[in-house]
């Protein structure tokens, strides 16, 4: 299976990196430009450091912090990078959805820094612009779909949120609701329907980063009995494998669920999975520490 979040942040990056070389010429350095792009994706997207006074203050100081921690190692190369800080406004800029008109203007902007460093070639990237935003766009909505929706509850926890997998597929009128509620909570069906909650989870994850949104956590249903089966637990796992996602969505699980498998769980927790327990009068207390939420009910 994708991982959307990841897909789309690879695909930022690539973007970050063709202006780059568009715009500096014969002074891009791809092993340095490439090491302040990836940098980028992890303070826009995955926020992995504190938040400064403002989102675009937070990108701005982080990757600054790290051009000059470049320039100490790269006495050799600060021409280069002294480029980098110039244009690095107008990079970020371009990662935004905005129109043509303030594209051009960037682009106007660009030429005159360009100037300075005797690059006079008139730029043009209009075109390549209008075509990532298509594919960011457009990559989103492939995962949209009309038949499969998440009903999202909140909790006594603040910026806590439950979820549940609902559907939209007619069935036929011989089948009582009953029915239809055993069998899509049931066997296969309850095993693959994660594969569509956690798609469609993910990609709210990367609407709301997207939206410098990192504080909202969701609730997701755990399915123990795929730990039985490894391949296809694997799979399923792909979908949410990377920081910013892992921190945002939490496994459902019970105190039986986990004095039954704690092993595998105690396992994902060290890779990086948030659980939330919801205790009963046999949960042990000691283990509080190891779970982002303890709950008395969702």
């Amino acid at each position: 299976m994708n991982n959307v979040v990841n897909e789309y942040t690879d695909y930022v990056l690539k973007q970050f990196c063709f202006y780059g070389k568009k715009i500096m010429g014969k002074y891009y350095i791809a092993s340095i430009f490439n090491e302040i792009a990836l940098e980028y994706i992890n303070i826009r997207y995955f926020n992995i450091y504190p938040v400064k006074q403002n989102n675009k203050t937070t990108v701005s100081f982080y990757l600054n912090q790290k051009i000059k921690e470049l320039c100490d190692k790269n006495p050799s190369k600060i021409k280069n990078l002294t480029f980098i800080v110039e244009i690095l406004n107008h990079l970020i800029y371009l990662d935004s959805d905005i129109e043509a008109i303030e594209v051009n203007k960037i682009e106007k902007e660009l030429e005159e820094i360009r100037k300075k460093y005797d690059l006079e070639e008139k730029l043009e990237f209009s075109k390549e612009y209008r075509e990532f935003r298509k594919n960011k766009n457009n990559y989103i909505k492939e995962y949209e779909t009309e038949d499969f929706y998440v009903e999202i509850n909140k909790t006594k926890e603040r910026n806590l949120f439950d979820t549940e997998l609902k559907h939209n597929i007619k069935m036929s009128e011989m089948f009582s609701d009953k029915a239809i509620k055993t069998a899509f909570n049931s066997g296969l069906v309850k095993e693959d329907k994660l594969f569509v909650l956690y798609n469609l989870m993910a990609i709210k994850v990367l609407n709301e980063i997207i939206d410098y949104d990192y504080l909202s956590c969701y609730l997701i249903e755990f399915n123990i009995e795929l730990l039985q089966k490894q391949e296809k637990f694997n799979r399923l796992l792909k979908i949410i494998d990377n920081d910013i996602t892992k921190e945002k969505l939490c496994f459902k699980i019970t105190t039986d669920q986990l004095d039954e498998n704690k092993d595998d769980i105690f396992d994902l927790i060290n890779s990086g999975y948030n659980f939330a327990i919801i205790k009963d009068k046999n949960y042990d207390s000691k283990y509080n520490d190891l779970f982002k939420y303890v709950l008395e009910e969702v």
